[in-house]
């Protein structure tokens, strides 16, 4: 993503804390509390787009540059809840994937653990999602 505002970096931090639990619950067999770090990064992700209003910036000119950044940071917190999902509801799993046109090589939680429980981009700038 290019031109992240510094509400974006923040938000992004918070999912990257969410994750980083979610990953250690799953590590330790904590099912429960896992499902509990998907419904917070769920959460963050609706109140970052209610807070964005990109449906208010697409209608300016101005500001339809910073819409299809926000656009963009929550398609990709989707398309990170489907990863998420999966272990508990693999056919949700396979719609949001389906729904965001997930690359078959983003569907899987590797390149995250790699980057050291961080979230990776996983829709690129430009990505076109269905319908």
């Amino acid at each position: 993503m290019i031109d992240l505002q510094p509400d974006d970096v923040t938000f992004l931090a918070r999912i990257n804390g969410q994750l980083k639990e979610y990953l250690e619950h799953m590590e330790n067999c904590r099912l429960r509390e896992g499902v509990r770090s998907v419904l917070g990064i769920s959460s963050l992700g609706n109140a970052y787009l209610q807070a964005q209003k990109a449906w208010v910036l697409i209608k300016s000119p101005d500001t339809v540059d910073r819409a299809a950044v926000v656009i963009g940071v929550a398609c990709n917190v989707a398309a990170l809840l489907g990863l998420l999902l999966r272990a508990y509801m693999p056919s949700v799993a396979e719609e949001i994937f389906s729904q965001c046109a997930t690359p078959a090589n983003h569907r899987t939680l590797a390149p995250i653990i790699a980057n050291g429980g961080h979230i990776t981009c996983l829709l690129p700038q430009g990505h076109v999602i269905g319908e």
